[in-house]
């Protein structure tokens, strides 16, 4: 049997970082044509959303704190 692993409720610091990681990665796939494609299979599009909820997630956590 594997065991349980518990996960902490995440930092906002931990959120901000890895929205960060994200915008990174999207300012990669603008610069490089050969990866155009990724954005017309809605990669940087989701990319995005992924980064704007995690950020307003981080915001929440913040405010609560």
């Amino acid at each position: 049997m594997l065991p349980t692993l518990i996960m902490s409720d995440p930092d906002s610091y931990t959120l901000r970082q890895v929205v960060s990681i994200i915008r990174g990665r999207m300012e990669l796939l603008n610069r490089d044509p050969k990866l155009d494609g990724l954005e017309r299979l809605g990669t940087y599009r989701k990319f995005r959303q992924l980064a704007d909820d995690l950020e307003v997630t981080a915001d929440h956590i913040s405010k609560n704190r």
